[in-house]
């Protein structure tokens, strides 16, 4: 149910976003890693989605969704620069009288559409307009699909239960240590509210984990299959050297899964190696 701020959401939102009028923002979702601004826009709940930071990147995306960049529309595209690409929102039906983000993996809010601007997403650089007349309403069903298809296939966790088997005990037990350091970085104000999942590696803790090397690829890929914890990817693609072992991030086929599906996607990749 929608629902004002509380009092600590306020400062929060203001410290982040000294334009916005907190006193008039609503609360429509609970804070969650679930899903990130550019997958609501799309309607999406249940995977986290980034195209990438350039503007083409954005336009790729949103072009295999039925919409094309406009002066004007339903969704707006937030950047600091040409290059620098940070937000998405969207009005219209459905999201309140004004216009609504999620904010990273915090709550998504009810806003006046300027009142974001400023150092953390920079302002509105375009905006983008639906080219059919009506979007399809089964993103949430097709995500679903793909996740329980990637999970099934192989049955990744047994496979994944010998591979673990040669990781010493001592490296587990570093590994839940320097993992749970790591977690606690991720409430930081700038990583929390940031849609670009690589943001989780802007921290010592990401580095002193990193630096267990390639031994805890099994414990990172137990995480993405079991929990679906796709921010363990990002310390995969950090310590792995060999490309072909690699998912890219973005591909017309699998965007809609997501970080989400491209973890799954990754570690089928490595099982199979």
């Amino acid at each position: 149910m929608p629902r004002p701020p509380t009092p600590a959401e306020k400062v929060k939102l203001k410290k982040t976003f000294p334009k916005l009028d907190v006193d008039k923002v609503i609360v429509s979702g609970e804070a969650t890693s679930d899903y990130n601004c550019i997958a609501w826009t799309l309607g999406i709940t249940n995977s986290w989605i980034w195209p990438g930071e350039k503007e083409a990147d954005f336009d790729k995306l949103y072009k295999g969704q039925g919409f094309v960049r406009s002066t004007d529309g339903p969704i707006a595209a937030w950047g600091t620069g040409q290059d620098k690409m940070t937000h998405g929102c969207i009005t219209g039906s459905g999201h309140g009288a004004r216009w609504e983000s999620k904010i990273g993996e915090e709550i998504r809010i009810q806003h006046g559409l300027t009142e974001l601007e400023g150092a953390a997403y920079g302002k509105v650089r375009f905006f983008y307009a639906s080219r059919v007349s009506a979007v399809s309403s089964d993103r949430n069903i097709t995500v679903v699909q793909l996740l329980q298809s990637a999970r099934s296939e192989g049955a990744l966790l047994e496979r994944l239960t010998n591979e673990l088997r040669v990781v010493p005990k001592a490296m587990h037990a570093e590994f839940e240590k320097r993992y749970a350091a790591w977690q606690q970085t991720w409430t930081r104000g700038d990583i929390a509210i940031s849609s670009d999942p690589r943001a989780v590696r802007n921290s010592p803790e990401f580095l002193d984990l990193c630096a267990l090397g390639v031994e805890i690829v099994p414990l990172l890929l137990r995480r993405t299959v079991e929990s679906a914890d796709h921010r363990a990817l990002q310390v995969y693609d950090a310590l792995q050297l060999n490309d072909a072992l690699r998912v890219e991030s973005f591909s017309d086929h699998r965007v809609i899964g997501g970080e989400q599906y491209r973890a799954l996607v990754t570690a089928q990749r490595w099982l199979s190696r």
